[in-house]
C-alpha cells in the first residue's frame, strides 16, 4: 500500500470520527454532537494532529510524554473560541488527549514490534483500528453516563463524579465537597 492510500485511510478515519462525534450521537438537552460545534471538532483534531508531531519528537528523544501541556493550551484556546461552553472545552481536551496519547503510544508499540519482528504496516493498521475504537467507545461511555444521570441512576456532581458535575452545572459555580 502506498503512502497515498495510507493518507487516504487516515483522512477517512478522521472524517468518521468527526461525523460520529457530531451527528451519530443523540442530542443532549437540544445540543447536537455532545455540545461541540463541528468547526470546533475540526480545529481540535487539526491542532492535536500537529501537536502530536512535536510530542512524538520529545518522546522519541528523551522518553518524556508531553501530552498534558498541549491539552492545557487547547483548553485555553477553546475558552477563547467557545466562551461559556465547558462541555466544548472538555470534549476538545478529550479529543486532543486521545490523539496525542495514541500518537506517542504508537512509538512505544513500534519499538516492541521491532523487537518482535512484526511488520510496521500491520502495526499501523492495528493502531488505526485501536484509536478509532477508543474514540468511539470513549464518546459512547460519555453519552451513557449522561443518560444515567438524566434517569437518576447516578448523580453527577457528587464526590464520585466532580469533574463531570462541573460541566453539567452550567453557569452555576461549582465548589468541591
Amino acid at each position: 500500500i502506498s503512502f497515498g492510500v495510507n493518507l487516504a485511510i487516515v483522512i477517512l478515519l478522521t472524517i468518521l470520527v468527526i461525523c460520529t462525534v457530531e451527528f451519530v450521537f443523540p442530542l443532549y438537552k437540544g445540543i447536537p454532537g455532545l455540545g461541540m460545534p463541528v468547526w470546533g471538532t475540526c480545529v481540535a483534531i487539526a491542532y492535536s494532529f500537529f501537536c502530536a508531531f512535536g510530542c512524538a519528537l520529545v518522546y522519541a528523544t528523551v522518553g518524556q510524554q508531553f501530552s498534558g501541556g498541549v491539552c492545557i493550551l487547547l483548553q485555553v484556546l477553546f475558552g477563547v473560541l467557545v466562551p461559556g461552553s465547558a462541555r466544548a472545552n472538555i470534549i476538545a481536551v478529550m479529543l486532543c488527549n486521545t490523539i496525542v496519547s495514541q500518537s506517542t503510544g504508537i512509538l512505544s508499540d513500534y519499538k516492541t514490534a521491532l523487537y518482535l519482528q512484526v511488520h510496521p504496516r500491520n502495526m499501523f493498521k492495528g493502531q488505526l483500528l485501536g484509536a478509532t475504537i477508543g474514540v468511539l467507545v470513549s464518546a459512547g461511555v460519555f453519552v451513557f453516563v449522561l443518560f444515567l444521570n438524566d434517569s437518576g441512576k447516578l448523580h453527577l456532581g457528587s464526590a464520585a463524579w466532580p469533574a463531570v458535575g462541573a460541566v453539567l452545572s452550567g453557569s452555576k459555580p461549582y465548589s468541591c465537597p
